[in-house]
């Protein structure tokens, strides 16, 4: 399970850095410069925000907790 969720976060990241990337080629191609340096600015806060909750997520440690306990007697 650990695996799984190990896979999944590194697929997330590699499709949130290309996206990330994408949005910045295309917001240095478009505008005036003061709107693109205006927009460089929310999409890097974006990415640290994105970063973050990432780096959250990988070092979540799972909870396990007895839910219930049985004795069986024959």
């Amino acid at each position: 399970m650990l695996a799984a969720t190990q896979i999944d976060l590194d697929n997330q990241n590699e499709k949130g850095e290309y996206s990330f990337n994408a949005r910045k080629r295309a917001i240095e191609r478009v505008g005036l410069p003061e709107v693109r340096q205006y927009r460089l600015r929310q999409l890097d806060s974006e990415y640290a925000l994105w970063r973050q909750e990432l780096d959250k997520k990988r070092n979540a440690i799972p909870d396990m907790m007895l839910h219930a306990v049985f004795e069986i007697k024959g």
